[in-house]
């Protein structure tokens, strides 16, 4: 028996004309592309070295006589991005749309059981790309190899690289110990979210301070950005007030932009994720976007997809595989509040 990607739990006999011209998905969160949105680097197939020359400090001497003294040394440090074998594998068998309207739209005669190409494909197609670009996202944020859930436990992702070296970070924040930022049950008082991004603004590394404004960026969760959104419409100016009633879409915090990452709100709310208790319900990264880096060996996860049908089994497949690993360069360029 097939395992089905897809089967019919429509409530309604069909007695009159149906509506297909529009299909109504339920709403997936596929959040910011990552290969796009940080440094990217193509062709991963097991792991990949980076190179991180240290910084050169220190080398003027008083020029007070004839002679040569070497002065000043420093190192290439490296680190490694681990790649993932990841895949998905689905099946879905033309039986379990038998007495529905979406039998109308299946093939006849031999044919009934190949889908490829009609509605009930299309709506296949479109959950498997949506699935795929929303589990790339808990994946290489959430992941952790040592975890024993089937999904999470697939590889490392940025948090858990983040949280295992928070003690070198640039600045790292736990929240739930200020109580100016959080109560004792994880939930953010008023001003919290500001008073978190002022104390990481105010400790971070001067290295991260001399980064333009502009290629900065503040990522949060959903209940960070609604916080500080909340103590903006507060202050009873007029730009507060047009806040308000306009609701502004864009945010920052001392001329950074802050970026809603809603999909972190959605994968901190699933009981698997091995970071539920550790993160909580609030989180702040502050970086610039170079200084994170996807390795994989595709650059567009959904174009690797196969699809096909198997006439002995009578079963349309979908499957597609790819390698993938996260790292960040610069201890000092991150700063967290969790």
């Amino acid at each position: 028996m097939a395992t089905n990607q897809l089967t019919s739990n429509i409530t309604h006999t069909y007695a009159g004309k149906e509506f297909l011209t529009k299909l109504f998905f339920q709403p997936q969160l596929e959040g910011k592309d990552l290969y796009r949105e940080f440094q990217f680097i193509p062709d991963l197939r097991d792991k990949v070295n980076i190179y991180l020359p240290r910084r050169l400090q220190k080398i003027l001497r008083a020029d007070t006589d004839c002679g040569f003294t070497a002065v000043g040394t420093t190192t290439i440090d490296d680190k490694t991005i681990t790649g993932c074998k990841v895949k998905f594998n689905l099946e879905e068998c033309s039986d379990a749309f038998d007495n529905t309207i979406f039998q109308e739209f299946l093939k006849t005669g031999t044919d009934r059981n190949d889908m490829i190409g009609t509605v009930v494909d299309t709506i296949m197609q479109e959950q498997t790309e949506r699935a795929v670009r929303e589990d790339n996202q808990k994946l290489l944020w959430f992941g952790d190899d040592a975890d024993a859930d089937s999904f999470y436990g697939i590889c490392d992702g940025i948090w858990r690289l983040l949280i295992d070296a928070s003690s070198s970070l640039g600045y790292s924040i736990d929240m739930s110990n200020d109580s100016n930022i959080e109560d004792g049950a994880g939930v953010l008082v008023a001003d919290g979210a500001q008073e978190a991004l002022e104390q990481i603004w105010t400790n971070q590394p001067a290295t991260l301070r001399a980064i333009p404004r502009s290629d900065k960026r503040f990522y949060v969760t959903a209940t960070i950005w609604d916080n500080y959104w909340k103590t903006l419409e507060n202050t009873s100016t007029d730009s507060g007030l047009q806040r308000l009633q306009d609701g502004t879409v864009s945010l920052s915090y001392r001329g950074v932009q802050l970026v809603e990452m809603s999909e972190w709100d959605d994968a901190l709310a699933d009981a698997a994720n091995p970071f539920q208790a550790e993160i909580g319900d609030n989180a702040i990264l502050y970086t610039t976007p170079d200084n994170i880096v996807i390795g994989a060996d595709v650059n567009d996860a959904n174009a690797e997809m196969e699809v096909w049908y198997d006439k002995l089994n009578e079963l349309v497949y979908r499957k597609g595989k790819w390698i993938q690993g996260v790292q960040y360069v610069e201890d000092e360029l991150m700063c967290i509040a969790i």
